[in-house]
């Protein structure tokens, strides 16, 4: 009786594939001779009939609204579903790679609806653990660690004790660009102080222009696959891992510390919650403030067989710890998810693990239906394009795409009072501002659309500043429109003034119709903000237009760090 285990993934090289996704997957297989483990392409076409055949299915950082129907159904089959979310996407930093991607509301919702959907979710360390538990009590959440895929070179071999040459290195994604940058004055220091000293970096291909350190002191390697990675570490005596201390950084992993202690290289972490269980399994002491590696180097460099004996107790925790194939956490919360009679269903790979690419699919199936109802709304035929979607909503209640377009079909016809569906909608997805616009757009009463207004500025006051500016221009165009036919939105455009303080539109709307009331005074303050915004943004524009923003945030990160009390150490 084979048990089949279908995890949903991206089939890529990237560090979140292997130590998430392939070499986990890998080692349950190898662990169970009873388990069917497949990988499939989280785009494959045949993710849908397999997610609801698998008797355990596993998805990761998934948003595919899709699947949404497969998990209810599998709820009605007494099938179970976890998913796995990574990374603390609320508050993922401006300068990162993904960081268009995941500033969105929209890709929270979806991520949210899949957590409430599921019957567990694994996170990667303690800050991930903490942040879930807030937003979703009573969930299951467990933690699983990431592990090195293979057993451990003997440390001797790995280990080459520093004679010549100290070699300290760092190596990171985009996203870590602000915890370098803000060690740079650091680094500088140590080389300027130990002429032993050589920098191994490995990273974005901007960083040699970044850091400006002598060519004869400094190696660069760009970002390539795994395996480059790990021979970046073989060199490397010292490691540094420095963490700023913000929301993201807190909800990532210890698998840098994990890493370099692999490689036989002397981890140096930041005093950040991702490394507080690794330093006090080692017995290491972390790093409370920037301006302490350059001590900690120091007295490293002055003491080569503590250093040694310090890597050596890093690399044994790592040995006996955080190898994969030897821990079985992985396997006993899946087993724990089993049903109690496997499927039937005629799977056409053997026991073992598979990694499966697929057919490739075009387009989401509703995407399509909205291209449809789109095509029936400009052929003049409203009722076919209102039916398409409802047809495709008893399919999937909980796609927010769907819902938003069968409202505004319902709005179109002008058949019945949209609003009584509209209120439906936002309580069926009320994180979703679109649907409080909506509602404001669609209320016949002035009364109506003040509470609507005010209800939207209550909303975003509890969010992010993230959030707000997702929706901005949305909800600036449709507040402009009708603030022009009601006096009585006033109130509420002072609070969104308030909120969206560099909004030009925003600010000249309201001091237009703070003229037009006679509010002179008030209606001076903004027009003069409005005249201070403009001559900001036609001085600034050419250089502003080519100017990264995420490059701009990734500096001023690093320089708040830089400037706190406890960075100085004269």
């Amino acid at each position: 009786m084979i048990t089949t285990v279908l995890q949903l993934v991206l089939t890529n090289e990237t560090g979140d594939s292997c130590y998430r996704m392939r070499w986990p997957a890998r080692a349950l297989a190898e662990q169970d001779a009873d388990v069917r483990v497949i990988n499939l392409d989280c785009n494959a076409t045949e993710r849908f009939t397999w997610a609801l055949e698998a008797d355990l299915l596993v998805l990761y950082q998934s948003s595919d609204l899709g699947l949404m129907p497969i998990l209810k159904e599998r709820r009605s089959r007494g099938k179970k579903t976890l998913v796995e979310y990574n990374d603390n996407y609320y508050e993922y930093p401006s300068w990162g790679p993904v960081a268009k991607h995941w500033s969105s509301p929209l890709l929270w919702q979806i991520y949210e609806r899949f957590i409430k959907e599921s019957d567990g979710m694994i996170v990667t360390g303690a800050g991930l653990y903490e942040l879930f538990s807030k937003k979703f009590p009573g969930s299951p959440i467990k933690i699983l660690e990431n592990h090195l895929p293979n057993q451990l070179a003997p440390f001797e071999t790995l280990f080459s004790p520093p004679e010549s040459e100290l070699r300290i290195g760092w190596a990171g994604s985009l996203g870590h660009m602000a915890d370098l940058l803000a060690v740079r004055p650091v680094l500088a220091d140590l080389l300027q102080m130990l002429p032993c000293v050589q920098l191994h970096i490995m990273g974005n291909e901007a960083i040699p222009r970044l850091l400006r350190f002598p060519a004869e002191r400094f190696r660069f390697t760009n970002f390539g696959s795994m395996q480059q990675y790990f021979e970046f570490w073989k060199p490397i005596h010292i490691g540094i891992a420095p963490l700023l201390d913000t929301a993201y950084n807190r909800c990532r992993s210890d698998i840098k510390a994990v890493e370099m202690a692999g490689c036989a290289v002397l981890p140096l972490l930041s005093a950040a919650l991702p490394y507080q269980h690794f330093a006090s399994a080692v017995g290491i002491d972390l790093i409370t403030a920037l301006s302490g590696f350059k001590p900690t180097v120091l007295s490293y460099a002055h003491d080569l067989p503590r250093l040694s004996a310090d890597c050596k107790r890093a690399y044994e925790y790592v040995k006996l710890n955080r190898i994969g194939g030897a821990h079985r956490e992985r396997l006993e919360l899946y087993r724990s998810f089993f049903p109690k009679e496997v499927s039937q269903y005629n799977w056409p790979l053997d026991r073992g693990y598979h990694e499966v690419v697929g057919s490739p699919q075009n387009e989401q199936p509703f995407l399509a239906v909205l291209k449809s109802a789109k095509a029936c709304l400009d052929q003049n035929k409203p009722a076919d394009a209102l039916a398409l979607l409802r047809s495709a909503l008893k399919q999937n209640s909980l796609n927010p795409e769907l819902a938003l377009a069968e409202l505004q079909c319902v709005c179109a016809m002008r058949r019945e009072d949209p609003i009584p569906h509209i209120q439906r909608g936002r309580r069926s997805f009320p994180g979703d501002v679109r649907f409080y616009i909506l509602e404001a757009a669609q209320a016949k009463e002035s009364s109506a659309r003040l509470r609507a207004w005010e209800e939207i500025c209550s909303l975003l006051l509890e969010e992010s500043q993230t959030y707000r500016a997702f929706f901005q221009r949305k909800l600036v165009a449709e507040f402009r429109l009708q603030l022009s036919r009601e006096e009585c939105l006033l109130e509420p455009g002072r609070k969104l003034a308030g909120l969206y303080p560099q909004s030009i539109e925003l600010q000249l709307s309201l001091a237009e119709k703070l003229e037009e009331q006679g509010a002179y005074e008030e209606s001076f303050a903004h027009f003069t903000k409005v005249a201070a915004l403009l001559e900001i943004a036609q001085q600034n524009q050419e250089f502003a237009s080519n100017l990264d923003r995420g490059y701009v945030q990734a500096w001023k990160a690093c320089m708040e760090e830089r400037t706190k009390r406890t960075f100085q150490d004269a």
